[in-house]
């Protein structure tokens, strides 16, 4: 879905550029476009909790963690973007919003596009997420994106891939299902694939974690995966800009079914 792509790409170089005001924090956040709906929970790390096409929810959980070096400055353990402060969102229209976390010290801001057509089991979820250091000093951020995607509104998943340090495929093709993420800046130096909940419970313990840097895992299982970007260094009153474009859609039948199937047969066979 070629088209569907480059919308969503576009949308995240518009994102960059996107102004809002700030309005009141409300517990949860609604996106729709087309036949697409996104729920999202911005005060806790449930996050994007629901992504539902054509009637079919296929997201358990997507979310984002954060770490520095500083000293009292979030270094000892992963903290969901949540427990920054409460969050500040602003939605100027039904298909695009922005939340942001800001404690004076650190700035996290997500802004979403979701881009859904009419009648199509198809939807790009375009994401641009912006770090502000406001400290007056070099600071270095381990910053995480989890997620659980239940493809098809079923847990069993096929395969998870993640290609090119920046691309993440998984697909349920028995639900007829497939989800690619691609990172369109600032690559994440790790991955980890594993089966739920072994990666959550890495970012939601008492200590420091990195992901283990796997890239692949066969199913049927409930299968997630996970970015980190590493050390990255941010100076006073700079930021670090990560963009994103996730697209969801139906494997075609019957044909599509068995080039997706090649295509992670080729995916596979590469890797061996």
């Amino acid at each position: 879905m070629k088209t569907g792509r480059m919308v969503g790409i576009a949308a995240v170089a518009a994102l960059v550029l996107i102004s809002m005001a700030t309005q009141a924090s409300a517990v949860s956040v609604e996106l729709t476009s087309g036949s697409s709906v996104v729920k999202i929970d911005p005060e806790t790390s449930d996050g994007v909790f629901d992504w539902t096409i054509m009637g079919t929810s296929h997201l358990a959980q997507q979310w984002f963690w954060i770490r520095t070096d500083a000293s009292e400055l979030y270094n000892d353990r992963e903290y969901s973007i949540d427990e920054i402060s409460a969050p500040s969102i602003s939605q100027p229209t039904a298909n695009i919003v922005e939340l942001t976390y800001d404690d004076e010290s650190i700035e996290v801001v997500v802004r979403y596009v979701l881009v859904g057509g009419p009648g199509l089991f198809a939807a790009d979820l375009a994401e641009v997420i912006t770090i502000t250091n406001n400290t007056d000093i070099e600071i270095e951020v381990d910053f995480f994106q989890y997620s659980d995607f239940d493809l098809g509104g079923t847990d069993p998943d096929g395969v998870v891939d993640i290609t090119g340090g920046h691309t993440a495929t998984q697909a349920d093709l028995i639900a007829g299902f497939t989800l690619s993420e691609t990172v369109v800046g600032r690559n994440p130096e790790l991955s980890e694939v594993a089966v739920y909940d072994a990666t959550l419970v890495k970012l939601q313990d008492g200590d420091v974690d990195d992901l283990d840097g796997s890239t692949h895992l066969d199913g049927p299982a409930d299968l997630t995966w996970a970015f980190q970007w590493q050390e990255r260094a941010i100076l006073p009153g700079e930021a670090l800009v990560i963009g994103k474009d996730k697209l969801i859609e139906a494997v075609p039948e019957p044909a599509g079914l068995g080039m997706v199937g090649l295509a992670l047969l080729a995916l596979r066979k590469r890797r061996k």
